[in-house]
Order: C-alpha cells, then structure tokens, then sequence
C-alpha cells in the first residue's frame, strides 16, 4: 500500500505569470496537472514518463486551494514521497515564478517527515525534519 504525501504548494509573482500558469496547469479535473504544464507526449506510458521525469508515479490530482493577484495555492497528495524533483523543474520552467512547497508524510513504520522546500529558477532549498509518531 502506497503511503501518502500531503502537500502544499505556493506559487508567488506579477499577476501576468501567475495567470499564464494557473491556465496550463489545469488539467481535465485537477486545478494542477503534470502532464499539462510539462506537455506530455501521447505516445508514451504515463507512470513511466511520470516516474522517469518527475519522480512520481501518477499525475498530481488538485484543488485551488487559495488564490489572489500575485499567489496561488493548490493542495494535493503525491504517494510515498514529495514531488521536489518535479518542483525544481518547475522552477526551471517558469522562472518568472517563485515556489514553496510544504509537505507532510506519515509513514505507516511510525515516524512523520515535515519539510518545507523553496524553489526558484532550478535551484531547490529542502528543509525536513523526520520525527515518530510520538514526538508529534
């Protein structure tokens, strides 16, 4: 059983590149959508693309969680681990953007891992701090 990464990301800029953002991410019932920001041919296998650009096994399902003129807020879950491989592409991609990422996951052996990553134009700045269950 796949565990699961509940996840946070903030986008942050001028309203121009934040408006050009929220409409690629959108996908067919997501608010955000892998597949659509990063053009995902139609030929290959998805888990496969997913897994071998992203490190993700399954294109991200999303709510708008928050939004204004110059942030976006979009909540989801990802399975066994953070998409910070994807986040620091994304950074890449839209450098006129600013991303934070803050993610919780609860390992079924008992222990939590909290972090928060920032990510701006390919560089990526991960804190985490891994605690049990009981130290929570």
């Amino acid at each position: 059983m796949a565990n699961n990464c509940e996840n946070i990301l903030e986008v942050r800029g001028k309203a121009t590149g934040l408006k050009s953002f929220k409409l690629k991410a959108k996908g067919e019932n997501t608010a955000l959508s892998i597949k659509r920001l990063h053009n995902m041919p139609e030929s290959v296998d998805e888990y496969c693309w997913l897994a071998h650009n992203f490190d993700v096994g399954a294109d991200i399902e999303a709510e708008l969680d928050d939004s204004d003129d110059k942030y976006l807020a979009y909540w989801f879950f990802t399975a066994d681990v953070p998409p910070l491989i994807w986040l620091q592409k994304l950074s890449a991609e839209y450098p006129e953007l600013r991303f934070t990422l803050e993610y919780l996951f609860d390992d079924v052996d008992d222990f939590v891992l909290r972090g928060k990553a920032e990510a701006r134009l390919g560089k990526i700045s991960d804190r985490s701090k891994r605690t049990t269950l009981s130290q929570v």
